[in-house]
């Protein structure tokens, strides 16, 4: 698999264009294509890319859904008090 894509700015926004490609598959090699408009900022630049790495794990892990848009929380006593992180 090949993954790349392409970054523009487009009337004041971010348009990411993401595409994946099987090279083992000569008679059709698209896999995955995608395009994410995104707001100039670094918070809506990640969110884009964190769902185009979504959709491939989606497109190749046989529709099991990514993780990378979740959030995780944990407990820990480091600070020398139990809190949730």
């Amino acid at each position: 698999m090949l993954v790349f894509g392409k970054a523009e700015s487009i009337n004041s926004n971010l348009v990411i264009t993401g595409r994946v490609f099987d090279w083992e598959n000569q008679a059709n090699p698209g896999v995955l294509a995608k395009r994410y408009v995104a707001t100039l900022n670094e918070v809506s630049t990640r969110e884009a890319a964190h769902r185009f790495a979504d959709e491939i794990i989606k497109t190749l892990g046989g529709g099991l859904p990514g993780i990378n848009q979740t959030r995780m929380a944990f407990v820990s006593s480091r600070t020398g008090h139990t809190e949730i992180w």
